[in-house]
């Protein structure tokens, strides 16, 4: 026990140091879907999460489609002992612009059949906006709404030496009337998108505004 102890520290060392190599310079990957255009980066999005110092974010909009959908992904690595992935103070919206109406658990149909249980949460802006979000986590692949089993699945991502990380998937869209409006065109973008969010080398988005 004593020896297990004494090399704890050096074994965390060289841990820090592999996934440093294996991570590299990586970011999440907004994909194509159509009939949506885009992806187009969001310049000044009026709605984002308020999630902790992600190391790499993605903002984008897909427009075009049925209506604007909006993608946000904020990407943490495995080169360090934890990330703020999971904290108390992470929030999907700003509590002094937007403010819930209600919140809860949904289940979306994937493109191979499968289904998907994510968080919603239906929002009203300052200015009269609605608009429904819904998110989930991805860790090393897999995804969750779970924070327990992000932790856990991070913990093994880790150890394994898986190089994709973890991120906050949310996506979202407005409404006027309601909010099964938004539900059907997050559910149909969902139907047409890739299952998994792709993690790799910095991509260029035209920027939407």
């Amino acid at each position: 026990m004593v020896v297990a102890l004494a090399l704890a520290p050096m074994a965390e060392t060289w841990l820090d140091q592999r996934m440093a190599r294996l991570v590299g310079d990586i970011e999440p990957l907004a994909p194509e879907v159509a009939p949506w255009q885009g992806p187009e980066h969001l310049e000044d999005p009026a709605w984002s999460p308020r999630w902790a110092e992600p190391d790499a974010m993605t903002q984008v909009a897909y427009p075009g489609g049925p209506q604007t959908v909006e993608l946000h992904l904020y990407h943490y690595r495995h080169n360090q002992p934890g990330t703020d992935l999971i904290r108390y103070d992470n929030r999907i919206f700003d509590g002094n612009s937007w403010r819930r109406v209600s919140q809860g658990g949904a289940t979306a149909r994937l493109p191979e059949g499968g289904q998907r249980p994510v968080r919603e949460t239906v929002l009203r802006g300052r200015e009269g906006q609605n608009r429904v979000v819904w998110h989930w986590y991805q860790v090393a692949g897999h995804t969750t709404v779970r924070p327990i089993e992000v932790k856990m699945l991070e913990a093994w991502a880790r150890l394994s030496g898986q190089p994709e990380g973890s991120m906050l998937v949310a996506l979202s869209a407005e409404f006027q009337v309601s909010a099964d409006e938004a539900r059907a065109v997050l559910a149909e973008f969902l139907k047409q998108a890739p299952p998994r969010v792709h993690v790799g080398e910095t991509e260029a988005y035209a920027v939407h505004e």
